[in-house]
């Protein structure tokens, strides 16, 4: 016991900051990844023990570093270095690689409350098939949509499951023993320190609200205004210097964050799905629970497919794909195939396998209250394409001029899909 404190007294006198929080929303996974085929469990079920992993908690920390002041760097080479010295890195064929001067340390973590359902199977008829149904009309269920099953001989214990964490976790960042930190390198470890408790999260699905991370204690100051103004020279790499970020106002305050939480998913879902805004609402003799789409992408697949159903000719004016701007891959599933609609398509940034969205969806703690809030990275849209299945995928376009803005009823003519977004939110 005498040598532990010793060694706690003497991290304790290298402490950059030192942060108590907690998780203010839902869970989504976060767990290590144990697939069996004949039993899967979506989303990374967390384990008991360690409910927050600290490998997660580095990650997260290392992406904040990269978008407060990675960004800013002149060249990707130089940004990587920087990131090593202070993070460490990974040898390789180039680099022995090591440990960096930053050491980070869960003194306390919170512990697994009650795991929270949103998807149950419900049987057809014969109870053969057994597909996934959201249990209630949260729109926890539009934002945690990957856990639900994608169907078959199954009962409802194979939907994944969101997480529910209580109680204070610590966190300790410090200078590693024997080595020191100049004025700049502590402040852009500070800055990442600061945006990721009032940003990031833990576990799956952080840029929509879940496993929000809120300090309670030692905070260390971040004047997000400032740095927004500031100039991203790396294009390639997001960052908040060149983004936006908006907290809706008083008239919209939230006793807990998991409230302001809801209110974030049901925003997005009803600017990009909503009856009277997303989509046309449904005809009242219709089965299907909405109408029509009035983004452009749907129809756009119709005609690049060269089919579709009788009741559904495209006809929307403009012929590209807007919603690429909120992040990449997405699915388009077309109902009644069987009547002559296009099989699904996939939407995703050219070369790459995916584009992580720069919208940033969160409650964000104002005095003993939350807000919704949602910060836009700066970054820039790559080429886009589209494909069905494994087919060779053509290039389609995304970026809108204003004229044709003013033809998707969502954007009332603002040619940025995310700005739109951000207007709509302050309304």
């Amino acid at each position: 016991m005498a040598i532990q404190w010793k060694i706690e007294q003497s991290s304790a006198s290298r402490t950059i900051a030192e942060v108590t929080f907690t998780v203010g929303t839902f869970v989504h996974g976060g767990g290590i990844s144990t697939w069996d085929q004949n039993k899967p469990k979506l989303g990374n079920p967390l384990d008991p023990i360690t409910p927050v992993r600290l490998f997660g908690i580095r990650g997260q920390l290392r992406f904040w570093w990269r978008a407060t002041h990675g960004c800013q760097y002149k060249s990707v080479d130089e940004m990587r270095t920087q990131e090593a010295k202070l993070f460490g890195a990974a040898a390789s064929t180039a680099d022995a690689g090591g440990p960096g001067l930053v050491e980070i340390e869960l003194l306390k973590t919170p512990t697994l409350g009650k795991d929270v359902e949103i998807f149950e199977s419900k049987p057809n008829r014969d109870k053969t098939q057994y597909n996934p149904r959201a249990l209630r009309s949260s729109p926890l269920a539009y934002g945690a949509f990957a856990l639900q099953h994608k169907g078959g001989q199954n009962n409802q214990t194979d939907n994944g499951k969101l997480h529910q964490l209580i109680g204070k976790g610590k966190l300790r960042v410090s200078v590693r023993a024997g080595q020191k930190l100049i004025n700049k390198d502590k402040q852009e470890v500070l800055d990442a320190i600061g945006a990721l408790f009032r940003f990031g999260g833990i576990g799956g699905r952080t840029r929509r609200g879940f496993g929000a991370l809120f300090a309670s204690e030692g905070l260390p100051h971040l004047n997000v205004e400032d740095l927004l103004k500031e100039h991203r020279t790396l294009n390639e790499v997001p960052g908040i210097p060149g983004g936006k970020f908006v907290a809706v106002g008083n008239d919209h305050e939230f006793r807990d964050a998991q409230h302001a939480h809801d209110q974030c998913l049901a925003a997005l879902k009803h600017f990009r799905q909503g009856p009277d805004m997303g989509r046309n609402r449904a005809a009242q003799d219709s089965r299907s629970p909405a109408g029509r789409s009035r983004w452009p992408e749907a129809d756009e697949i119709r005609r690049l497919a060269k089919r579709h159903a009788p009741a559904h000719k495209p006809e929307h004016p403009v012929q590209k794909f807007p919603r690429a701007a909120f992040g990449m891959p997405i699915l388009f599933h077309f109902q009644g195939q069987g009547e002559g609609e296009p099989k699904a398509h996939t939407l995703n940034p050219k070369g790459y396998e995916r584009m992580a969205s720069p919208l940033i969806l969160r409650p964000v703690k104002n005095g003993d209250r939350f807000q919704v809030g949602a910060l836009v990275l700066g970054h820039q849209l790559p080429a886009v394409e589209c494909a069905q299945g494994p087919s060779t995928p053509r290039g389609v376009e995304a970026s809108l001029e204003r004229n044709e803005a003013e033809n998707i009823t969502p954007l009332h003519g603002e040619p940025d899909p995310l700005q739109a977004f951000l207007n709509f939110l302050q309304q």
